[in-house]
């Protein structure tokens, strides 16, 4: 995909122990953004946010990025976070675009 305007998944409704997560335990997120092109390992460039309500569904949208992506390929990975300070694995890797679209060229050129 290029040029998402969001980012959205669902929160957990258990820990690992198979006991219930309730959205009340939630602290928040992490979420890691990263060149596609960059190594796997432990996401070291993340933004850690709150949840702005106690659903399960949430959203950010890429406009309350402090540093949009640059031209390229992207992966970004979210881990949930207790209250309690423990969080979950990171989730998959999942990719996107993110193209800077060039001006329209101009109009109305003529030779006089």
């Amino acid at each position: 995909m290029s040029n998402p305007t969001q980012f959205k998944w669902t929160g957990a409704t258990e820990r690992e122990d198979g006991s219930a997560y309730l959205p009340t335990d939630r602290k928040g997120y992490n979420a890691s953004l990263r060149p596609a092109d960059e190594a796997a390992e432990l996401p070291d460039n993340y933004i850690v946010f709150s949840p702005i309500s106690q659903t399960q569904d949430f959203v950010f949208p890429v406009a309350d990025l402090a540093n949009p992506p640059s031209e390229g390929d992207w992966l970004i990975t979210v881990q949930e976070v207790d209250n309690e300070g423990r969080v979950s694995v990171w989730t998959e890797d999942v990719a996107f675009t993110w193209v800077t679209a060039s001006p329209k060229s101009p109009t109305g050129l003529s030779v006089l």
